[in-house]
């Protein structure tokens, strides 16, 4: 499961399900689910490379990489974390 943050007021303060996932917690903008990794449709490029730097002698590699979204929902819901989210679809997956 993946905390997502979706564009979504509940109907009620007691609604604690939505599409199958648990509602976690609700802000003014959207609320927080607990979402299965597979009904996320996220569509996004990843930019970055390697570097070696040098300090104190000692040299490291070191890899940036930065994402860019284009799409990222959940059941057609805008997910607003969307860049969090895809750097944690990307760490599962590798």
């Amino acid at each position: 499961m993946i905390a997502i943050w979706i564009d979504y007021e509940p109907a009620s303060e007691y609604q604690d399900i939505i599409n199958g996932a648990r509602i976690v917690d609700v802000e003014e903008q959207g609320c927080w689910v607990m979402a299965d990794p597979h009904d996320i449709d996220a569509q996004y490029d990843i930019n970055g490379g390697c570097y070696i730097d040098e300090a104190w002698g000692n040299k490291t590699l070191v890899e940036e990489v930065e994402y860019t979204v284009r799409k990222c929902t959940w059941f057609n819901y805008k997910i607003l974390n969307a860049e969090d989210v895809v750097e944690t679809l990307e760490e599962m997956y590798v």
